[in-house]
């Protein structure tokens, strides 16, 4: 046996670990390394990731390049890495191929990966929220969770409590704006058009509460456009195979087909969700790749055509056709809105009267008035609600937004 470097007096013999361990020197005790990887005499000096001999550190992996990596992993087959990662090239990687089109399969600074999709998890990029968004439970896995505007516990920054309101990040009494009711139960104004209440903690028809957080969000889940019968159970024909979602479709996805991961044999089709030589439906072409498809399932006339009242707002045919009810949602025609309302990241139209992102008829977001930290829409007018450090809105003109800057004061 050939023995390595030394370590604890007369716990081993010759005082050597071997060569495959490295010795933890807090308490002399010999621990196995990881997978060899290079030459001893090209081990960098005082390099943390490898030991003496050329063994990669525990949770190091040796790249093709044979460097040690914190969390690399070799694979020959995606069953030989954790999901989300993907066997592509000898290493697991965080690819596409598991996450699927809608989602991102990002590397966190935690070392952890996760599959994320950025609008729905209010993420700007991989690790990065939206302003008025924080990962306030330090869990990727459900992104920028905590709306800063208004949750109690995490008022404008992470774990920063209100003993009563939050309104637009800052702590507040229980004074609401006019379109607002003071739920007690709740502990915060609320406007219900927004939070979607037929009454304080009570969801409107066709809504429901499935983060159990009606303090943050209401009742957030439009059942109908989300395919679901109630927070648990997607509608026929769909299936959460990504995510908690409902957002996959089974009855003609070829990765998905019938049930989730599924996954049909090259040249095969998915229809009705069954794989087969043969398309029972309709063959269409959507990014170049043949697709088995349900035309009125998916809303349309044919493989480009909506049907009457129906429009393809997301821009994505192939996922699922002709998704938005024009009429549902208030739109006279595809990408265009009514009076009253202004388009969403989704193409679905949202009430303009009060919403900062989409204020009045010029669907304005409030945020842009000049040198404002947080804009406010209050009956379809944008209001200043706090102004960026070292401004004032002095003349009480919410138009021109904060525009006093005030002198910084200097020390000699």
């Amino acid at each position: 046996m050939e023995y390595g470097e030394q370590c604890g007096e007369g716990k081993y013999p010759y005082n050597s670990c071997r060569r495959n361990q490295y010795c933890e020197k807090e308490t002399e005790t010999c621990i196995d390394a990881g997978a060899p990887c290079m030459e001893p005499e090209d081990v960098p000096a005082d390099s943390r990731s490898v030991t003496k001999f050329g063994y990669c550190m525990p949770e190091y992996g040796c790249t093709a390049s044979k460097l040690c990596v914190l969390g690399f992993e070799s694979c020959e087959r995606n069953s030989d890495c954790e999901w989300p990662l993907t066997c592509e090239a000898g290493e697991c990687s965080c690819g596409q191929n598991t996450c699927g089109s809608d989602f991102k399969c990002c590397s966190n600074i935690d070392n952890s990966r996760t599959c994320n999709n950025f609008d729905f998890h209010h993420m700007k990029s991989c690790g990065v929220c939206l302003d008025g968004f924080a990962n306030c439970d330090e869990d990727w896995v459900n992104g920028c969770e905590t709306d800063l505007m208004n949750s109690k516990e995490h008022c404008g920054y992470c774990n920063n409590s209100c003993e009563l309101v939050c309104k637009f990040g800052s702590c507040r009494s229980r004074e609401c704006d006019g379109h607002e009711v003071f739920c007690e139960e709740l502990g915060r104004c609320i406007a219900f058009d927004v939070y979607h209440f037929s009454e304080c903690g009570i969801c409107a028809e066709g809504f429901a509460d499935c983060d159990n957080d009606l303090v943050k969000n209401g009742c957030e889940t439009d059942l109908a456009s989300s395919n679901r019968k109630d927070c648990k159970t997607c509608i026929d024909g769909w299936g959460s195979c990504v995510a908690d979602d409902c957002r996959t479709e089974l009855s003609n996805n070829r990765n998905h087909c019938g049930e989730c991961h599924n996954a049909c044999k090259p040249g095969e089709f998915c229809s009705d969700a069954s794989c087969g030589l043969e398309c029972a439906q309709q063959i269409c072409t959507y990014k170049n790749e043949p697709q088995c498809v349900n035309l009125s399932n998916f809303n349309l006339i044919d493989c480009n055509t909506c049907a009457t009242g129906y429009g393809n707002c997301n821009d994505d045919l192939a996922k699922d056709g002709c998704e938005t009810d024009l009429a549902k949602n208030n739109l006279a025609a595809c990408g265009v809105c009514d009076g009253k309302s202004c388009k969403d990241d989704d193409g679905l139209c949202v009430s303009n009267l009060h919403n900062a992102k989409a204020c009045g008829g010029g669907c304005k977001d409030c945020n842009d008035l000049p040198n404002v930290q947080i804009g406010q829409c209050q009956n379809g007018i944008c209001k200043v609600g706090a102004c960026k450090p070292n401004y004032g809105n002095c003349n009480g003109n919410d138009d021109d937004g904060c525009e006093t800057l005030f002198p910084t004061r200097t020390t000699a």
